[in-house]
């Protein structure tokens, strides 16, 4: 993460085959290994998360000397990345609190790509902001139109029917 240029630096996949265990691997594909922009706001939001988390790291006695610094880690396990049952206990506390049925922590990604869209970002931009090796996935996958954009595009057809 560099905090100063506002960019999260992505070099590896962590592959999870058991509740503790865990393997960096390299990413699937070339185009997966990648730079991300972040907002300025997201990224006072990390650097106040390092800072608390670096503060738990100097007060724990069993942090786990490992060579790695995961942005988010466990409170459990020192050192550790963040398991993948934390993360989905999270968002499902957010989902009951705003009575969604059910929320699964991928749909963050098929939001963002949809949002991005609808903010007028091009497509290659997207794609290559997520790591897919050609337009052609995150248009099938990824991106789903709006309310918003399909009212947008409504009002830009009734006004050229107006116009004729």
């Amino acid at each position: 993460m560099d905090f100063e240029n506002n960019i999260i630096h992505i070099r590896h996949d962590l592959f999870c085959p058991g509740a503790l265990d865990w393997v960096l691997q390299t990413p699937k594909s070339k185009s997966s290994i990648r730079d991300v922009l972040i907002s300025d706001k997201l990224a006072l939001i990390l650097k106040s998360y390092r800072k608390q988390f670096l503060e738990f790291k100097l007060q724990s006695p069993t942090w786990d000397q490992l060579q790695y610094n995961f942005i988010f880690s466990s409170f459990k396990y020192p050192g550790q990345p963040l398991a993948r049952q934390n993360v989905y206990w999270w968002v499902t506390r957010i989902a009951k609190k705003i009575n969604a049925l059910y929320i699964h922590p991928h749909l963050f990604r098929h939001t963002h790509v949809s949002l991005l869209a609808e903010a007028g970002v091009p497509l290659p931009v997207i794609t290559e902001r997520l790591g897919h090796a050609s337009t052609k996935i995150t248009e099938e996958i990824y991106l789903h139109i709006t309310k918003t954009t399909k009212e947008n595009y409504l009002h830009k057809f009734n006004r050229i029917v107006e116009n004729l």
